[in-house]
């Protein structure tokens, strides 16, 4: 009878996050993960069809969190600058967690196709978050706003010396905020 360990998938993904974060995307072996968990290596692949599927869900996981994060933040906001600043620190903790793997990953030749696919997705995911924002704040006059507020703010977020305050006069104009 096959052995069964409680949490084991989260214990997977916990681990392999800290593997992630603190050795990037190299340094998370799944051999060395097993051990670290207490498990064989092929269970591991019971959870995972592979290594990238393993750390798509890690960071699909903090992802979602991020997004639910916003959501609930953004409602106090009194302006929507301030809004907005909400947003770019939850893309930016995210980008920080998770940069020394991206610093590390060089990915395949159709690594471009994936991206362009994925980003359009998250971007779609952040104009979510900001149009509410637009109706309350009366600045959706135009639907490439949130979609345009989006690129600005992962592109900023998302740079290691990105900065909320570099991109502010910029929102400012944007949402009516001289």
């Amino acid at each position: 009878m096959p052995k069964l360990i409680k949490n084991a998938k989260d214990n997977i993904m916990q681990t392999a996050k800290q593997l992630l974060t603190e050795k990037g995307l190299a340094g998370l072996n799944m051999r060395t993960l097993a051990s670290t968990v207490g498990v064989a290596a092929g269970t591991l692949y019971n959870y995972f069809p592979s290594k990238e599927h393993l750390v798509a869900a890690v960071m699909l996981e903090d992802w979602e969190n991020a997004l639910r994060k916003m959501e609930s933040e953004i409602p106090s906001a009194t302006t929507a600058s301030e809004g907005l600043e909400i947003v770019f620190d939850e893309i930016r903790a995210f980008a920080d967690t998770y940069r020394t793997a991206w610093d590390s990953f060089h990915g395949p030749q159709n690594y471009r196709a994936i991206r362009q696919k994925y980003h359009k997705e998250l971007i779609d995911k952040l104009s979510d978050q900001i149009r509410p924002l637009g109706v309350r704040f009366g600045f959706l006059f135009d639907p490439t706003v949130a979609p345009f507020i989006s690129e600005i703010l992962l592109t900023g977020a998302a740079h290691a010396q990105g900065n909320f305050r570099y991109l502010l006069p910029c929102l400012k104009r944007i949402v009516g905020e001289q």
